[in-house]
This record gives structure tokens, C-alpha cells and sequence, in this order.
């Protein structure tokens, strides 16, 4: 088994070419949404920029997260980090709290496209949802050297970036005040007590 400090995500390709150094595909966006199972909502995605002392950013961290139109500051707030480590937040989101879900049928093709369906068993209707990707998973990235690689994918190195990205968004968001939560899966859950 390799150790995760010496893995590096494939290079970018930009239709059967390298992406040019520095050229990232545009992930953040925002988008309005609305269904019979849950009130009007926003999904946002958005990426932060974690620098070092010197200004040079190490990573850019994804987050995607849904709150409900309207809401106040005092709403819960709950940040979704799957397990792995080297997993992204897609199977939380996606397989399990999130506003849809991917329908797993029998038998499961695997180069079927799947079409998300809505997900009654959603936690958007008690809380607002934000899933992290940490670095090196979904569309988050490790910009910076070997060094700083091995920093993100350290025990305590993972819990800074993590802290940083949700303060981050709690400021952002005028979110400080709200109720708190952290939910993970496997790896995602020792992250917590961390």
C-alpha cells in the first residue's frame, strides 16, 4: 500500500491535452433551486484559497453547500467531510444527506449515466448542508510543493486545513452565530473529535 503523502491526483486534461500550468477548469457557481420536498434553496459551490506566511497559495479547497432561501444567521449549519482518507464529500452528498440522490438500481451499470433523483431523506429541511472536499479529493487541489503535499495529508495538517475552510465560510456567510455540526463518514467521522 503506497503512503498518501507520495500520491499525487493525475494532471488535468483539457480535451486530450495537458491544461497549460495554472489553467484550472472554472468549478464555482450558484445556482437556485426548488421542490415539493423542501423549501427553495441555493446551491453554491465555491473554492477557497489557503496561502502560506509568504502569500503563496498551497491549496484550493471546494465546498459545495446548500442553505434555504431565506433562512436567518441562527439556522443550523452542518459540514459534510466523507471518509478515505482520499475521499471526497460526493458519497455524503450525493448518496446520503444531500438534496438528491444518485439511485443505486440492481444491477448497477457501470458506465450507465446516472440521473439524480430528489431525496425525501434529506437533512436540508433541519439544517444547512456544506460538503468539503479536502485536498487532493473531488475538485480540490494541492497547488504548492512536496512538502506542503505532505503537510494537507498529516493528521494534524488535514484538521488546520479543515478548521481554516469552515471558519472561512462561517465568516463569509455571517454564519458564526449558528449552531455548528460536523458529520463524516469513516475517516471523515475522526475528523470530528479532532
Amino acid at each position: 500500500m503506497r503512503h498518501a503523502s507520495r500520491l499525487r491526483p493525475p494532471a488535468p486534461r483539457h480535451h486530450g491535452r495537458r491544461r497549460p500550468a495554472g489553467k484550472r477548469r472554472q468549478v464555482d457557481g450558484a445556482h437556485d433551486h426548488s421542490a415539493d420536498w423542501v423549501a427553495e434553496f441555493r446551491g453554491v459551490r465555491r473554492t477557497t484559497k489557503l496561502a502560506d506566511a509568504k502569500g503563496a497559495v498551497q491549496t484550493e479547497i471546494v465546498t459545495t453547500s446548500f442553505t434555504l432561501k431565506g433562512g436567518d444567521a441562527r439556522r443550523a449549519v452542518t459540514f459534510a467531510i466523507n471518509g478515505g482518507p482520499g475521499a471526497s464529500s460526493a458519497w455524503l452528498n450525493l448518496g446520503a444527506i444531500g438534496p438528491w440522490r444518485v439511485p443505486f438500481s440492481n444491477p448497477i451499470i457501470p458506465s450507465a449515466t446516472p440521473t439524480p433523483v430528489d431525496n425525501a431523506e434529506t437533512w436540508l429541511d433541519q439544517t444547512d448542508l456544506v460538503f468539503i472536499d479536502p485536498p487532493g479529493t473531488g475538485f480540490s487541489r494541492v497547488t504548492a510543493s512536496d512538502d506542503a503535499r505532505r503537510h494537507f495529508y498529516s493528521v494534524e495538517g488535514d484538521i488546520d486545513t479543515l478548521a481554516a475552510v469552515i471558519r472561512r465560510w462561517l465568516e463569509a456567510h455571517g454564519r458564526l452565530l449558528s449552531p455548528k455540526y460536523i458529520v463524516g463518514e469513516s475517516y471523515g467521522g475522526f475528523r470530528g473529535p479532532k
